[in-house]
């Protein structure tokens, strides 16, 4: 199963996806023994399997986008269906001046029982006036609720329950901002979720995500590019540490690159100077879409990935009690580079590592988490209103 989902950010929707595709057929010779590899959770289906969990994972994409104005998330277990539906989208969306009445004309025209099974929901940009964003919702077989802040949730597959439990336990982000990047709380939510309970997993729902929304610099509909993730962890004296791990997002030819990456020090600080940083890992995997296959190759032709960024998003934990796993609460806070929580950040290909963490964003993202703790740890999707300016 999954989770995609509709929302509305700053008067646009916006399609958020994940990114794992399960099986409960352990006979499939598509997954049984295949390796699915989730960023900084490592190897899932031999934890899977020393579980006795009855299903295996792999990874896909489960958001397209047509021409820079018809995108679509498709919920399936059978993936043929959603291949149909995507192929006829793909078609549509060349047409000139195509409508929402076009879109469900092609989709009407498929055999039903062909996609029976499969959820879908959809924006077509129709019109940008100013800070107007016009689109054309569609969709079959999801649910909807009202959400307080981000309009009529519609949301399909396993995860779309908790999903939605989760924005409405948030409550409203503080930004009206209608560009794609006002959507990075929410992804850094549903990745702190996953990294802290592991109950994504075991609804067959996550292993990565993705959103697309509206680009106020292109004027189409977008995947967010360039997303790298920091983590930090808020202490029990009031302090706050910066966590020895990394996890980027960027695409590729249509293919989704993740690369995470996670480092240890060696020696301690001595005349200013920082102990010596050394990657203990240091991964690269390929995420394909029902339309774009990993081909050999594919990784020598993408070449050096390193982890520059275009959009951060900072998790800040808050320990548990002694001996709990998971943190009492989580924050996330984030923006565009060139704002409150730049790092500098580089490993080169010979796998030595530079960073170096401003003292000004230590201090803005312990000034946040400070706020948040004050409150007793009834914490929500934050970002800092001037990180989406």
């Amino acid at each position: 199963m999954t989770l995609v989902a509709r929302i509305m950010l700053g008067g646009a929707p916006c399609l958020i996806g994940d990114a794992l595709l399960s099986s409960p057929d352990l006979a499939n010779p598509y997954v049984t023994g295949a390796e699915c590899e989730l960023p900084l959770v490592g190897e899932i289906n031999s934890l899977l399997a020393a579980k006795k969990r009855p299903f295996r994972t792999k990874l896909c994409q489960k958001l397209h986008v047509f021409e820079g104005r018809l995108a679509v998330g498709w919920s399936a277990n059978d993936h043929r269906q959603a291949e149909r539906a995507l192929r006829v989208l793909r078609e549509v969306a060349k047409k000139p001046n195509v409508t929402g009445a076009d879109v469900q004309e092609e989709l009407s025209a498929i055999d039903p029982d062909q996609i029976k099974d499969l959820s879908l929901v959809g924006n077509l940009l129709q019109a940008v006036n100013g800070d107007e964003i016009r689109c054309t919702t569609f969709g079959c077989n999801i649910i909807a609720e009202s959400v307080a802040g981000f309009g009529e949730v519609q949301a399909a597959g396993s995860g779309a329950r908790t999903f939605i439990g989760m924005l409405q336990r948030s409550g409203p982000l503080p930004s009206t901002a209608n560009d794609v990047s006002a959507v990075l709380p929410v992804l850094g939510t549903l990745l702190n979720y996953e990294l802290s309970t592991a109950q994504s997993i075991e609804e067959r729902w996550g292993g990565a995500f993705e959103t697309v929304g509206f680009s106020q610099r292109t004027g189409r509909l977008e995947k967010l590019d360039n997303v790298l993730h920091t983590f930090w962890m808020w202490r029990d004296d009031g302090t706050i540490d910066f966590q020895p791990r990394f996890y980027l997002a960027r695409y590729f030819d249509d293919l989704l690159v993740l690369r995470s990456a996670e480092y240890e020090t060696h020696g301690s600080p001595a005349h200013g100077r920082n102990p010596i940083k050394r990657l203990k890992s240091n991964k690269v995997r390929l995420v394909p879409s029902l339309l774009k296959e990993v081909m050999d190759g594919d990784l020598v032709k993408i070449g050096h990935v390193d982890f520059s960024y275009d959009y951060i998003c900072c998790h800040v934990w808050f320990r548990g009690a002694q001996g709990r796993v998971t943190p009492r609460a989580a924050m996330v806070v984030g923006g565009r580079r060139g704002g409150l929580y730049d790092i500098d950040l580089s490993v080169a290909e010979n796998g030595s590592l530079h960073l170096n963490v401003p003292s000004d964003t230590v201090r803005n993202v312990y000034e946040e988490a400070k706020q948040t703790a004050a409150t007793g740890f009834d914490v929500g999707l934050n970002c800092a209103d001037s990180a989406f300016n």
